[in-house]
């Protein structure tokens, strides 16, 4: 199976552009009102929690305003390119789940300190490429 993510590339490489914004490579937490995770009072993250958003096997089944504008995708975006990598590379401490088809979760495969929930997203930074 193949995920596919509207991201920014990074200038320099490419790749993903590494951050907390919703077109980057990782997750919202508040005090953002567009969180994608809440860490408990302790800072950590669970499964089944949320986490980052993919599509799975097809980009088109993404919204059109996260698709760049253009022929090969018309959606409305002005920023971003759509990335794609395998979802065999979600291993632990990363787990994929699906939550209501085509959309599924990157999310933490069990307990997690935020900040190496992050770490775990911006690992899988080189098996994303530019579909």
């Amino acid at each position: 199976m193949k995920l596919y993510r509207t991201m920014l590339p990074d200038p320099t490489d490419g790749l993903p552009t590494v951050g907390d914004g919703a077109r980057m490579l990782g997750v919202r937490v508040p005090p953002n009102p567009s969180a994608d995770i809440r860490p408990d009072v302790l800072g950590v993250v669970h499964r089944g929690t949320g986490g980052m958003s993919v599509v799975a096997d097809d980009p088109l089944d993404m919204r059109p305003w996260l698709l760049p504008r253009g022929d090969r995708f018309r959606g409305t975006s002005k920023k971003g390119a759509v990335y794609e990598a395998d979802a065999v590379k979600v291993q632990a401490p990363l787990a994929l789940r699906p939550d209501g088809p085509p959309h599924h979760v990157v999310e933490p495969s069990g307990p997690l300190p935020i900040g190496d929930f992050q770490f775990a997203l911006r690992a899988t930074r080189s098996s994303w490429r530019i579909y």
